[in-house]
């Protein structure tokens, strides 16, 4: 968890500490165990855009996760996670996208009244691609710590102010590479509705965050010329979020991303609505869908970041997506998987850079939790 996602980050980690608290109450330790590992398609394994023929190519993915929580003295907690991932392609022509990720948490909080806490935060994340020459490498590491402050208030809400420091490598270019501190906030707010056995529980989540970066290069005056100045961007990220959650889930979620860069063909402003819907289905079966509209407007004709359309993570899309995954539970600590993504073009891409990918998935995955 970077942070780079938004602050609302911030109010995730809060409610995993709520969530840990509570099960630690009685227990000194808490241990969860994930496994999820199955079969793919990917229907266009180097991102290409439409006007080049794509690469098909079936693979294998696999993600192991571990978390610990424990108390070391009283009003204290710490949390330690670690999620491994990889991805193995069978076709030739798209085995340079092997990759193995590491995405690794600690934190420690301090609850000093029933209504304050102090944490502190250290993220990393590193991804290891293989890379060909007809495929180069787009991998990375990111790396954050910070302290937050949590205020629960009397009526079911939480404020949350963090700050901190983050540095960010692009493996093949250097001059992508950037670090500056980070701050912002972020407010969420519960309320339940109807009798006991009936209960409907809405929450509304806000979140703002600003990152000033200095880059590891020269900025730009044109697409042609360097400026012969660092380049240093002021990123902005904002979310407002609510959800529903009865007998289905329904979520709806507005987050802008603003770049503003000191160098030409960096600078961007970036829509994102996100709309998620989950319900059990008959026989056991749960359905878990989301579809995401991003709208990129530029500050310049051309631009020139590679990162364009990356994201935090390795396999986060900056595009509009829709997602559906149906679960099918064998026992408490199994299930099936089925699941299907499309990746389609922002709204606002240049015209030649229209995009398409299709993600097919089967799979099982386990839970050891206690």
């Amino acid at each position: 968890m970077s942070c780079a996602k938004g602050a609302s980050c911030a109010g995730a980690l809060g409610a995993f500490f709520g969530l840990c608290s509570q099960a630690l109450a009685a227990d000194a330790t808490r241990l969860q165990v994930n496994l999820e590992v199955g079969a793919e398609v990917d229907t266009n394994a180097l991102r290409a855009p439409a006007a080049e023929p794509p690469v098909t190519s079936p693979l294998w993915r696999i993600t192991t996760g571990l978390q610990v929580a424990m108390r070391p003295a009283a009003r204290q907690l710490i949390v330690l996670s670690d999620t491994l991932g990889g991805k193995i392609f069978f076709a030739r022509d798209a085995q340079g996208e092997n990759v193995l990720v590491d995405d690794a948490h600690a934190a420690w909080s301090y609850t000093a009244t029933p209504t304050l806490s102090a944490e502190l935060g250290l993220d990393y994340y590193d991804a290891f691609q293989q890379g060909s020459v007809e495929d180069p490498r787009r991998d990375f590491r990111l790396g954050g710590m910070g302290p937050r402050l949590v205020l629960a208030g009397e009526s079911d809400e939480i404020v949350t102010a963090f700050a901190g420091y983050r540095a960010f490598q692009y493996k093949i270019d250097p001059q992508q590479d950037y670090w500056g501190p980070y701050f912002g906030a972020a407010l969420r707010k519960r309320w339940l509705t109807g009798p006991v056995e009936d209960e409907r529980e809405w929450q509304l989540d806000a979140s703002y965050l600003v990152n000033p970066r200095t880059f590891n290069g020269e900025g730009f005056r044109n697409p042609d010329q360097r400026s012969g100045l660092t380049r240093n961007d002021l990123f902005h990220f904002g979310e407002l979020r609510g959800t529903y959650t009865g007998a289905f889930l329904l979520g709806l979620g507005y987050g802008v991303q603003w770049n503003d860069s000191s160098s030409y063909g960096f600078g961007l402003l970036r829509h994102i609505v996100t709309l998620r819907f989950a319900s059990p289905l008959w026989g056991r079966l749960r359905l878990a869908s989301r579809a995401t509209l991003q709208v990129l407007q530029l500050a310049d004709p051309v631009p020139l970041d590679p990162r364009l359309f990356g994201g935090d993570t390795f396999e986060n899309e900056n595009r509009s997506s829709v997602e559906v995954a149906l679960e099918h539970p064998l026992g408490d600590s199994f299930r099936i998987i089925a699941r299907y993504s499309y990746f389609a073009s922002a709204l606002g891409t240049a015209a030649g850079a229209d995009f398409s990918r299709h993600l097919v998935f089967f799979g099982a995955a386990y839970r050891f939790d206690r």
